[in-house]
């Protein structure tokens, strides 16, 4: 976390990054293809907003509305992507 705060001190003002997405949308239930009960397949994302200086992107697919032991249910987490993305593609192979 120190990082985190020391990296947005650093920045001055922190960065809005806005990720879209096709078929996964804010406050609508993730739609079947993307879940154990469809196709499990990750959705397609684009984002924009990223500081020019980004190094690598990393981003967590999570659930607030799925709760176990207390914790929100992390769908898939993808990290090492590199600073220039802009987005990725849907369908993503597991273990990508």
């Amino acid at each position: 976390m120190t990082a985190l705060v020391a990296a947005s001190v650093a920045a001055q003002t922190p960065a809005v990054i806005t990720v879209t997405s096709a078929t996964v949308k804010a406050n609508e239930t993730i739609p079947k293809d993307h879940t154990a009960d469809g196709r499990n397949v990750s959705p397609a994302l684009a984002w924009s907003g990223a500081p020019a200086a980004t190094k690598q992107f990393a981003l967590v697919f999570d659930d607030p509305d799925v709760v176990f032991g207390g914790q929100t249910f992390v769908h898939w987490v993808i990290y090492k992507i590199p600073g220039t993305a802009k987005g990725l593609p849907g369908e993503l192979p597991m273990g990508a």
